[in-house]
């Protein structure tokens, strides 16, 4: 939720090809702004942007393009990138994960709240919802604070 450039969702598919479960997931990246989606279906970032990736995984998982990295298609092929307005109505679940990080402070705290309760609606028993961390879930949704953020049904 609020996927912006992508970086967060691409994380997570390079971590699930690495663990060998990157063929059978779901990896869908929901923004309410068309530069964010374009962007983020495009999957490319600049060379300032490649600084934390090692050099092991920026060779598997981007191809070098001008001006910066593009991710592999072997990658993007596993998402699926779509315009959306979340206060209105949250994409289909059940979820395993769902990284909502850095959203909510920028809603009115009656928004946020409805927000992440929809969310937590979509989480399937044991999944897991990560938040920004200036970021808190309402009380009383049956979470359990596994680590700053990170927050299990």
């Amino acid at each position: 939720v609020g996927c912006s450039s992508g970086a967060e969702l691409y994380s997570v598919a390079m971590l699930l090809a690495e663990a060998g479960r990157l063929h059978d997931a779901t990896l869908v990246g929901v923004d309410c702004r068309p530069d964010a989606v374009s962007a983020a279906r495009a999957g490319v970032f600049p060379d300032a942007a490649m600084t934390g990736i090692v050099p092991s995984r920026r060779q598997a998982y981007f191809d070098a393009v001008s001006g910066g990295w593009r991710v592999a298609y072997a990658l993007r092929r596993h998402t699926t990138w779509v315009l959306h307005d979340v206060l209105q109505a949250t994409p289909a679940g059940p979820w395993d994960l769902v990284l909502c990080r850095n959203v909510c402070i920028y809603l009115q705290s009656r928004s946020a709240d409805a927000l992440l309760r929809a969310l937590v609606q979509d989480l399937r028993p044991g999944g897991a919802l990560v938040l920004g961390k200036a970021e808190q879930p309402p009380r009383g949704l049956g979470l359990h604070e596994r680590a700053r953020g990170v927050y299990q049904v």
